[in-house]
């Protein structure tokens, strides 16, 4: 797909987001109990950081995706797939009902502008038995999620390797007393926004578990402590004494 097609399919895509704004937001509201946690703004935005899409060099791979469901997810894959040529099997283990929304709008708008599609495989139904059985025609496997949940799914390949991505899952090493305040924003803030937060009180077992993560945050003011999470942690994002609260935004990989 060119730029051309791309940018004319982004347009019909927020057109037809509007048009079921309210409609994906019932819904939305209805999957929280089940972890999907985001607003229409969210996938928005989403098109928004697209429309600065410059590379369109044709990668010809097939990606599947296991993930909990996030439509911002879903459409990230979705577009970064178009862009690239690339075909990418969604498996949403939860929000099915905003992604079946999701994805008939861009097949919508698909259609009007007589795109047929080749690069989308999605299927209420798709589980990792699926994913298991169609592995040698897979390029690349995605999982996003808690690591523990990883370990456990990556199991069931034997032919390709799964990558990780801890997307929606933050871990905390922090003393709650002595950072009552941003503890206390924190909380809120994964709260709020649905986000999986896993305290450690402990620095050690904080070391040992985020060498596994891409993702972690701490408050610490003892300099060799510092230090050593510095020289322990090299991979990965890792903020520390801070968090962006307005402006971070995970970062999903393609």
């Amino acid at each position: 797909m060119d730029k051309i097609q791309f940018d004319a399919l982004l347009k019909e895509i927020k057109v037809g987001l509007e048009a079921k704004k309210a409609e994906m937001q019932d819904v939305l509201i209805k999957e929280r109990s089940k972890g999907i946690s985001t607003k229409t703004d969210k996938i928005l935005d989403v098109i928004t950081d697209f429309e600065f899409q410059r590379d369109f060099t044709p990668q010809k791979e097939s990606i599947a995706v296991c993930y909990l469901g996030n439509p911002e997810v879903t459409l990230t894959y979705i577009l970064d797939s178009l862009a690239r040529d690339n075909k990418i099997t969604l498996c949403a283990n939860e929000g099915k009902a905003v992604n079946e929304i999701l994805i008939n709008i861009v097949l919508a708008g698909m259609r009007k502008l007589k795109m047929k599609n080749q690069w989308i495989n999605y299927n209420p139904n798709h589980n990792e038995i699926y994913l298991r059985d169609n592995e040698k025609y897979f390029s690349k496997i995605v999982y996003i999620g808690d690591f523990f949940e990883f370990d456990r799914f990556k199991s069931f390949f034997k032919k390709k390797p799964v990558e990780y991505n801890n997307y929606g899952h933050i871990k905390l090493y922090i003393d709650k007393f002595k950072y009552a305040d941003e503890f206390k924003k924190i909380t809120q803030f994964t709260y709020t926004e649905n986000i999986s937060l896993e305290v450690f009180t402990d620095l050690d077992d904080f070391i040992y578990e985020s060498k596994k993560e891409d993702y972690a945050v701490l408050y610490i003011d003892d300099v060799k402590m510092l230090n050593r999470v510095q020289q322990e942690l090299k991979s990965g994002e890792v903020i520390m004494n801070d968090f962006p609260f307005d402006t971070y935004k995970f970062k999903i990989s393609k």
